[in-house]
């Protein structure tokens, strides 16, 4: 045993991939050994070493106020770059304060702890695999479960695309998704939006019908300013020390003004909150557009959107090919550069060429839509 706890290192030169077990520990009132072992599978090496030293107390950015262990290790290594290396670190009984089996190695990075893998109680072993060497422990995990590096929210059209990502995981369930509005200028109450149900009387023979009247009865959206709402959940890793990253997306919001975050639970219930991030949902340029429609030709039903230029009134309605009104889509007012969306139930319609005809300030645009069956 070599004694490495005053100010130098143990050092062992490289010169490719390998293995070595650096056979170190300290002699502070009794012999205690503590080797610690590198097995470096890939890597660039030149003029190479990496060195070893160890300190018989509790690493002083530890945190973990029941469950650590009173000794830590140091690594370092010069011209060694681009590696991967499997690191191992052996201690003491006389080590262990606490609970051992909820030990796990952590690699101190400057300002917060890696965790790595769960310790080896047999072997009385913390270990992990690395790309860069710093201070070394063993410590409880309950104070930080998750570490989360990233979390956004973006808008593609009438979608919020919400990712994050994770350094490392310790019995990570999952991830509930949450979403409020943070604020809207738009009617909620609106009947183009969220239409619960639609009679349709025909005054014509079946297969031409000329008039429709289209009833439409909403209910308001549960989209209360300052209220959280679950709409979804991601399963988590479980424990990982590896980063992962993750991916959620929120479809066919209303437009507006949205903030979303993300309550990470663990196995045993226990959460903790990440976010807010705020996304703002249905912005397009100020123009007056009109869509063919999505799908087209459609089957039974396609989601015609169109813009305005400013705020007014707007009326979007469908007609045959005999120039007669068979529906209204909508009618009423929006706002400008909001995408707006309106579904036209064709169900009850024979296959043909219909168009559909948005009204606004005088002005109009007509798009085909073709219904097939």
């Amino acid at each position: 045993m070599i004694v490495a706890t005053g100010s130098g290192e143990l050092r062992k030169t490289f010169t490719g991939t390998g293995s070595f077990t650096f056979p170190v520990g300290d002699n502070t009132g009794t012999a205690e050994y503590s080797p610690v072992t590198l097995n470096f599978t890939s890597g660039s090496f030149s003029s190479a070493y990496a060195g070893v030293k160890l300190a018989n107390s509790k690493h002083p950015n530890n945190t973990s106020s029941t469950d650590y262990i009173n000794r830590y290790w140091t690594v370092s290594s010069s011209g060694i770059s681009s590696f991967s290396c499997d690191a191992s670190f052996v201690y003491v009984a006389a080590d262990v304060e606490g609970t051992e089996s909820n030990l796990y190695c952590g690699s101190w990075g400057g300002s917060s702890w890696t965790l790595l893998n769960a310790v080896n109680t047999g072997t009385k072993t913390l270990s992990g695999t690395v790309s860069s060497f710093s201070d070394f422990t063993g410590g409880e995990t309950s104070a930080l479960p998750v570490q989360l590096t990233s979390f956004s929210a973006t808008a593609n059209r009438l979608d919020a695309v919400l990712r994050w990502a994770t350094a490392t995981e310790v019995s990570n369930y999952g991830f509930e998704i949450e979403r409020r509005l943070a604020s809207t200028s738009l009617s909620l109450t609106s009947t183009s939006l969220s239409p619960t149900s639609t009679s349709l009387s025909l005054t014509s023979t079946p297969l031409s019908p000329t008039s429709t009247s289209l009833s439409l009865t909403s209910t308001p959206l549960s989209l209360a300013i300052g209220s959280w709402m679950r709409i979804g959940f991601v399963e988590g890793a479980g424990t990982s020390n590896a980063p992962r990253d993750y991916s959620f997306t929120d479809k066919n919001v209303p437009p507006g003004r949205y903030a979303y975050r993300i309550k990470q639970i663990d196995h045993d219930g226990t959460f903790e909150y990440f976010g807010d991030a705020e996304v703002e949902i249905g912005l397009a340029p100020k123009k007056f557009t009109l869509s063919e429609g999505y799908p087209n030709p459609f089957n039974s039903t396609t989601t015609i959107e169109f813009t305005l230029p400013e705020d007014g009134r707007a009326i979007l309605s469908v007609y045959n090919m005999l120039g007669q009104q068979v529906a209204t889509l909508f009618d009423g007012e929006t706002f400008a550069g909001r995408i707006m969306q309106a579904k036209f139930d064709a169900s009850r319609f024979p296959s043909g060429i219909y168009f559909s005809r948005l009204e606004f300030g005088g002005k109009a645009l007509t798009r085909k839509i073709v219904l097939m069956r």
